[in-house]
């Protein structure tokens, strides 16, 4: 699960700052904390399920391609 959690929390980083946002702007928009956002990208903790639907939609992607490696968002 660690895995699944480290390529999750680099995508949700690499799509926050391609979309130029910082992290508190994208808690706002997800109605999370900062800090919340942040433990997401340190892999310490995943977003809750239901927020993956809607962090989908913000970042104009699939649920599916936030658990793909990738190197090129």
């Amino acid at each position: 699960m660690k895995h699944v959690n480290l390529i999750l929390g680099k995508n949700i980083q690499a799509l926050r700052r391609k979309n130029g946002w910082s992290q508190a702007a994208l808690a706002m928009r997800l109605g999370v904390t900062p800090q919340a956002v942040s433990k997401w990208e340190q892999s310490k903790t995943a977003p809750d399920l239901s927020l993956l639907p809607k962090i989908a939609l913000l970042f104009g992607c699939r649920i599916d391609d936030l658990f793909v490696s990738k190197d090129n968002f």
